[in-house]
Order: structure tokens, then C-alpha cells, then sequence
């Protein structure tokens, strides 16, 4: 029981932040994570060539493409398998670095990833729902400018590869 009360709460404080003005929230950020702030974001394809999608509780658009902060001491690359593993259950191998970008609180760092083991999703406080979606359906999600570049981008890096698409 103590679990979910404490699921409840930090859903309740991330629909809160979710509310505040851009300006405050890179703030507030800041103070928790006073040095540069790296981040990571993993463009995983499925072997039908659907990439997966993740519904945040707090984020607005509220779908994304899974990535999250790196933390002190850690590698791009296992921070990015660790977002993914934590995020939406799925073990992934890195296929390629696609590009960065600096954003207004971040500097975000993607990946191409190819999925390799999916397990059952668990909804968090933090991501409320995971989907693959065919690629040709990107537009219709609302991604950002950033993540649909790094997605078309991670694309064209797959087909590449030579991994099996439709």
C-alpha cells in the first residue's frame, strides 16, 4: 500500500512541474543538477521497423521518444540502455550515435538502437504508457522539432545498417 501512495504523490508533484512555466522548469532543474545538464535519447526500431514511443505524465507533448539524464560517472551509452531498460522494460543494443543537440536546459545526445529483448510494461509515475509506432505515422504524435530530427535522422542511419524493414 505504502507503494502506491508514493506513486500517487510523485505523480501528483510531476503533473505539478508538468504545469509550470518552461523558464521555472530548467530552474528548478538546474538547482537539483547545478552542472551541465547531458542527456541522452534512444531512437529503438523493432525488427518490423516500428520505432517506440513513450507517454510521459509530465512532459508536454506528452509523447516522446525515451531518453533521460545522464548521471555523474556514467557513459552516454549505458545511460541511454538504462533510460530504455527503466523507462519502457525494453533491452536494446546500440547501433549508432545519431546527433546532438543543444536544448534550452539540456544538451540532448541520440542514439540509434535496435531492440533486443521486450519485457511487460509497468507504468510509472513517470511514464504512463509505451507504444511502437510505423514510422510513416511520425507526424501524427506531436513530437518535438528536436526529437522528429533525431527520429528521421536515426532512420535513415537504420536503413543503412541493413537491418530488416518493411
Amino acid at each position: 500500500m505504502a507503494f502506491h501512495v508514493r506513486l500517487a504523490v510523485r505523480r501528483g508533484l510531476l503533473k505539478i512541474y508538468g504545469l509550470l512555466p518552461r523558464g521555472l522548469t530548467s530552474r528548478l532543474i538546474k538547482l537539483v543538477h547545478p552542472s551541465v545538464l547531458l542527456a541522452v535519447v534512444g531512437v529503438v526500431f523493432r525488427t518490423d521497423g516500428s520505432f517506440l514511443l513513450l507517454h510521459h505524465s509530465y512532459h508536454k507533448p506528452s509523447w516522446r521518444l525515451p531518453g533521460g539524464l545522464v548521471n555523474r560517472g556514467e557513459s552516454l551509452q549505458d545511460a541511454v540502455c538504462r533510460e530504455i531498460l527503466e523507462e519502457a522494460g525494453c533491452l536494446v543494443e546500440i547501433l549508432s550515435f545519431i546527433d546532438a543537440a543543444s536544448l534550452a536546459y539540456s544538451y540532448d545526445v541520440a542514439w540509434l538502437l535496435r531492440l533486443v529483448e521486450e519485457r511487460p510494461f509497468s507504468p510509472s509515475a513517470e511514464i504512463v504508457d509505451r507504444v511502437w509506432v510505423d514510422f510513416s505515422q511520425r507526424q501524427e504524435w506531436g513530437l518535438t522539432k528536436e526529437q522528429l530530427d533525431f527520429l528521421e535522422k536515426g532512420y535513415e542511419l537504420w536503413k543503412k545498417t541493413g537491418s530488416p524493414l518493411p
